[in-house]
Formats: C-alpha cells, structure tokens, sequence
C-alpha cells in the first residue's frame, strides 16, 4: 500500500507539470475559481473584480 506521501509525489508533477523540487512547502488546492478569488480578498484584504 502506497503512502500519502508517495501518492503526492506521483501525483503533483503528473496533474500540474511541475517538477518536484520545484514544489515550496505549503500549497492550497482547489478546484473552485471562486474560492481562491474570496480567500484573496478576504487573506489580504484586496477587493479584485
């Protein structure tokens, strides 16, 4: 059985095309355009149409 871990390394270069390293240590996913627009205007306060 696979870890979350080696699940992860398989996974993120395969969907996104970018190589591990490249990778910072944290990360948000999400498939919901909506939802990254409202977590940047309400994280940091910009008002973005």
């Amino acid at each position: 059985m696979k870890t979350k871990l080696d699940i992860a390394k398989n996974w993120l270069p395969r969907y996104t095309g970018t190589p591990l390293d490249e990778f910072g240590d944290y990360m948000l996913l999400t498939n919901f355009h909506e939802y990254v627009r409202k977590f940047v205007r309400e994280g940091w306060n910009i008002e973005r149409e």
